[in-house]
């Protein structure tokens, strides 16, 4: 329950606060639009509920990144029972070891292989004669995934410490 509350209050806050068109949410788009695009390129949406839901769908990337932490307390007080003295301090030692790894993931996918990924595509298309038109909802989708499918293989190695180490 706690888990569920502390994600919809950290969600609600980020797309509704400071102020509704200018809420957290729609600053970080605005961010990725500029830091993972190539410049010039036009972000187009296609229907009238496109723009809130993609500042929704931002918000909800941020709220579920921020809440981590509470998640995996919450994780961690529910399985600590069943784990053995040998398994609690190898729990604490690979969170921090992973956070860092995820974030070194997540880092590298947004500075490096999104903004190469979205110019190669764009250049490809404009070989072609095409004109380069992104919708906002097909953006933050491709983007997101991107940072999930380039940053969770950084877990790989502590999932596979932490495994040998509780037998």
């Amino acid at each position: 329950l706690w888990c569920a509350g502390s994600f919809v209050a950290v969600w609600g806050t980020l797309v509704v606060f400071p102020r509704f068109q200018d809420s957290f949410a729609m600053r970080l788009l605005g961010w990725a639009k500029w830091a993972l695009l190539p410049p010039g390129t036009t972000v187009v949406f296609l229907d009238p509920l496109e723009p809130l839901m993609t500042v929704m769908k931002v918000g909800f990337y941020a709220a579920a990144l921020v809440t981590v932490p509470v998640i995996l307390y919450h994780v961690y007080r529910f399985l600590s029972p069943a784990l053995t003295w040998l398994g609690k301090p190898v729990i604490w030692g690979t969170h921090a070891v992973s956070a860092g790894l995820v974030g070194l993931g997540v880092w590298i996918a947004l500075k490096w292989i999104i903004p190469a990924t979205f110019t190669l595509f764009f250049r490809y298309g404009e070989a072609m004669g095409l004109v380069p038109q992104l919708a906002m909802t097909r953006f933050i989708t491709v983007a997101g995934g991107m940072v999930l499918v380039f940053s969770l293989p950084f877990l790989l190695p502590v999932v596979m410490v932490a495994a040998v180490s509780m037998g």
